[in-house]
């Protein structure tokens, strides 16, 4: 009995290691899959990431290459390219619940904002179909008890939004996209990789969305106003 017992424990041990390393040695291919998977979900468009290097050793990684496309309809290919993202781990979180990442941090995210002729806007009808997205409700068991995730801090900074609104027959613009900070994405519980991606997404496309309302709403204070200045000129100098 006793050798039994020992050999059971050698090889859930044997089968822990091989869990371990499974995941140590796929972890880049998981993480590309669960960005890939539930982004494109959560977005109804496709979600791409063209690298991911995440070392647990260390505790930290970066992803490049990371696209939204846009929605079908509209010319540009895609609606954001988010650059170089850089992540910072808690190491003593991995074997927990939730698993804990201190810091992701998003510099020189690219937004396009696409105007249709009929003045649709990409932006508006994305924020639409990630607002409308419900999460899959878990069990606790089978596919959907997956292990939850807690993000300190999301940041995304030096980014811009480059306006296309040919369509309408305007020029074309670059503005600024101002710097988003969101803490403790999923709470002292943590969240699924659906639900976060939703959270995230969403805050990224209400916040280009409003630049880019505020910029129109200036430009046509700024056209109204040069309007008017016209009109008095050619005023005092009949």
């Amino acid at each position: 009995m006793k050798n039994i017992v020992v050999g059971a424990l050698l090889l859930l041990l044997a089968v822990g290691i091989g869990i371990s390393l499974f995941v140590m040695t796929n972890l880049n291919a998981i993480i590309t899959e669960v960005i890939e998977t539930q982004g494109t979900k959560v977005a109804e468009t496709e979600v791409r990431v063209a690298g991911v290097d995440v070392s647990l050793k260390d505790g930290r990684g970066t992803l490049a290459g990371l696209t939204v496309a846009n929605p079908s309809g509209f010319a540009n290919d895609r609606a954001f390219g988010l650059g170089e993202i850089t992540v910072d781990l808690d190491l003593g979180s991995v074997r927990k619940d939730p698993f804990v990442i201190e810091e992701i941090v998003v510099r020189e995210p690219v937004v396009s904002a696409e105007f249709l002729e009929s003045g649709a806007l990409n932006l508006d009808r994305l924020r639409k179909s990630i607002q409308g997205y419900i999460p899959e409700k878990s069990d606790g068991s089978g596919e959907n008890s997956e292990k939850k995730v807690r993000i300190r801090s999301f940041t995304f900074e030096e980014g811009r939004i480059e306006v296309d609104a040919s369509a309408l027959g305007l020029e074309s613009r670059s503005l600024e996209l101002p710097a988003i900070r969101l803490t403790e994405v999923g709470g002292d519980s943590g969240a699924r990789s659906d639900e976060v991606a939703k959270v995230v997404m969403d805050a990224l496309t209400t916040k280009a969305l409003s630049a880019v309302a505020r910029a129109e709403v200036e430009k046509q204070v700024e056209a109204e106003a040069e309007k008017q200045a016209q009109g008095l000129l050619e005023k005092v100098t009949r």
